[in-house]
């Protein structure tokens, strides 16, 4: 919202910074999630299959956002893609049992 307000380069950097925070809390604490939930016996084959999936979403999403934006003209149906992926992760998380 902040780089919609306010374009310009040092936004623009700011952002990415926060961006890159977020994604890097986000990495730990998963990184941690698996040790916790399924141990150090398992830890590399659970992290292996997530981080993954990552990379096949980190390929594939930005090339379906902009099919999506190429089809509508606009990138509300990319939003709703990333925002229904992150309810659904959401929820998941949830469900998890609590230890």
């Amino acid at each position: 919202m902040l780089l919609l307000a306010l374009p310009g380069p040092l936004v623009a950097v700011g952002t990415l910074a926060m961006i890159g925070t977020g994604y890097g809390l986000v990495s730990g604490s998963t990184a941690a999630a698996i040790g916790v939930y399924w141990g150090a016996g398992q830890y590399g084959r659970i992290a292996g299959r997530l981080y993954a999936a990552w990379c096949v979403a980190a390929v594939t999403l930005p090339v379906v956002a902009g099919w999506l934006f190429d089809r509508t003209g606009g990138y509300v149906w990319a939003i709703m893609l990333a925002a229904g992926g992150n309810l659904l992760g959401i929820v998941i998380a949830a469900s998890l049992p609590r230890r």
